[in-house]
């Protein structure tokens, strides 16, 4: 069977939690990626609840959204973007976080 990745690749993965695909993807894709996600949050109106994403609470149980979120596509906020009462203090194209969620 064919390895995708050296021993060497997954080590630095494994060392760094991350790794590195030199042209995994062209420089045009990577503009046109970067477009659309300025279209989806451009076009995204939040609900009422402004959920924001973290990765230090691990527990969703209480946000609707993040649980329906999974079926489509969902723009979610920086922990800083919003106020204690759920007003956004920052402008919605730079509070954005995480777009989507099962949909990879």
């Amino acid at each position: 069977m064919n390895r995708l990745l050296t021993d060497a690749q997954i080590e630095s993965y494994r060392r760094d939690g991350y790794l590195v695909i030199p042209d995994f993807a062209t420089a045009d894709s990577c503009a046109a990626l970067g477009t659309r996600a300025e279209q989806i949050v451009r076009e995204w109106t939040p609900g009422d609840r402004r959920t924001v994403f973290t990765t230090d609470d691990q527990e969703r149980h209480s946000n609707e959204e993040f649980f329906n979120s999974a079926s489509g596509t969902w723009c979610f906020f920086e922990t800083e973007a919003v106020d204690a009462d759920g007003n956004l203090v920052v402008d919605k194209a730079r509070s954005i976080n995480k777009i989507g969620h099962a949909t990879h």
